[in-house]
């Protein structure tokens, strides 16, 4: 027997970005928990040397987002596409396609980086300083390692999930995970403060948490199951098409700018200037969350309007989505660098000093990253991957060779300086004008064929024996 619903579809997409975003206040209420209260706690428990340790060793790990091979986006806007015509078919051809190479090359590189790890001396990794840590950072990395690439795998459920517009689903396990990340964060700190145990207290709750969604995902959805003759070779290369581009940016591009400075100020710098850094930098990274929030339920959602040839409907989504995130940016550019200073010895101890040269810069780069995140994710909703993400890729490049240079001129202030002059250079003007030609073509296109939004229908389908439909 089969129901009817006659919600239309752009009702439909403006009713899953509301839940996504409610449910997303929620996940960053708890990371900001985590954040502002366990954070600092735990700095001062484990002493900003410990923390350094801490940070360094996160940062190092950070790059091996790339076992997913940047297949999220393009699953993404793939899957929101089939369901929009309810080509289930296409669905499990698709899931199947991600999961299978993600999960091998997850298996491989956890393998190869574990043998390795037993093999290369510690002063090479993190230099002379760490010499004496040789264990602590052998067990950190070996834990890091496996959940690095247990949050690869599981992303691609998630990726999924996305497509059919459930971000609220994992914005909710956010909110979950970063709950008992905060039980645990201060349990590790009050009772047993060490490194290996903040990375436990951190990181264990979200690899669990991320393990039973993508199990009560697959529930829902038993025909996702992948098995090998699921498993298609061209959808795998459309995937891995655009899926290795991204990587540049969302992965290694992202690593490049915001964990691997961290590595190169703890060689070239002292200890509390390490610290002062991946402090800043976790602060800049807790007020990014909310850009995130706003931006990331619009891959689907433009995808899926893209797909019903309602381009007016793309347009108007992208103007409010830069007008918010504009306007919070420059509220926060603003809090940083008047308040900035004063805020963070308080927050995280007297160990952590900023500069306020590097807190005027950490407000530029804030409003300048926002400006291109924002023009980014629209960007891959409009399924424009691949330049966007090699300019990216091409600025953040540019971030390593500057930030050397810039360090020893002006210390962990020259890492925000290279940050800023890599975005004017490569993407500031670049992506907003792909942006406009972007929709400026569809709208032409969808000119030409004017009965485009009605090829796809506006009535959803579900069946009551299951909720396997987006719109259940």
């Amino acid at each position: 027997m089969k129901t009817i619903i006659t919600t239309s579809a752009a009702q439909f997409r403006v009713q899953r970005i509301k839940y996504a975003v409610i449910t997303s206040i929620a996940s960053k209420v708890a990371t900001l928990s985590v954040q502002l209260l366990a954070m600092p706690i735990a700095i001062r428990s484990l002493t900003p040397e410990r923390f350094a340790l801490y940070a360094m060793l996160a940062a190092a790990m950070g790059w091996l987002g790339v076992a997913n091979i940047g297949i999220g986006p393009g699953l993404v806007v793939r899957t929101a596409t089939a369901a929009a015509s309810h080509d289930r078919a296409r669905e499990v051809r698709l899931f199947a396609s991600a999961l299978i190479p993600v999960l091998a090359l997850a298996l491989t590189l956890g393998t190869t980086l574990l043998v390795l790890l037993n093999l290369v001396p510690v002063p090479a990794l993190f230099g002379e300083n760490y010499a004496d840590d040789a264990m602590t950072i052998q067990a950190g990395l070996s834990i890091l390692i496996v959940f690095v690439l247990l949050r690869a795998v599981f992303s691609v459920a998630e990726a999924a999930q996305a497509g059919y517009q459930e971000n609220y689903f994992v914005n909710l396990r956010g909110a979950v995970s970063g709950f008992f990340s905060l039980i645990a964060v201060f349990a590790v700190s009050r009772y047993a403060p060490s490194v290996i145990g903040m990375i436990l207290a951190v990181n264990g709750p979200l690899i669990l948490a991320q393990g039973i969604n993508t199990i009560w995902f697959l529930r829902r959805r038993p025909y996702l199951v992948p098995g090998i003759r699921d498993f298609e070779w061209q959808e795998c290369r459309s995937l891995l098409g655009t899926g290795i581009t991204f990587v540049l940016a969302g992965t290694v591009g992202n690593y490049l700018n915001h964990q691997f400075p961290i590595i190169l100020i703890g060689r070239a710098l002292d200890v509390q200037s390490t610290a002062t850094f991946a402090a800043v930098m976790n602060v800049f990274v807790l007020a990014f969350g909310i850009v995130t929030m706003c931006a990331l339920p619009l891959w689907p959602a433009i995808a899926d309007s893209l797909a019903r040839g309602e381009i007016p409907w793309a347009r108007k989504a992208y103007r409010k989505l830069l007008s918010y995130t504009m306007l919070y940016a420059l509220a926060v550019g603003a809090i940083l660098s008047t308040l900035g200073q004063a805020i963070l010895p308080v927050w995280f101890g007297p160990g952590i000093a900023p500069s306020i040269p590097l807190m005027a810069t950490i407000s530029i780069y804030f409003v300048l990253d926002t400006w291109e995140y924002s023009h980014y994710m629209v960007l891959v909703g409009l399924k424009q991957i691949r330049l966007p993400s090699l300019l990216y890729a091409a600025r953040s490049l540019l971030v390593v060779f500057l930030t050397p240079l810039l360090v020893k001129r002006w210390g962990e202030t020259g890492a925000v300086v290279a940050l800023c002059v890599s975005v004017v250079l490569f993407t500031a003007w670049t992506l907003p004008y792909l942006t406009h030609r972007t929709i400026r073509q569809a709208e032409r296109s969808n000119a030409v064929l004017p009965g485009k939004a009605n090829q796809v229908g506006r009535i959803r389908e579900v069946t009551n024996a299951s909720s396997d439909v987006a719109g259940d």
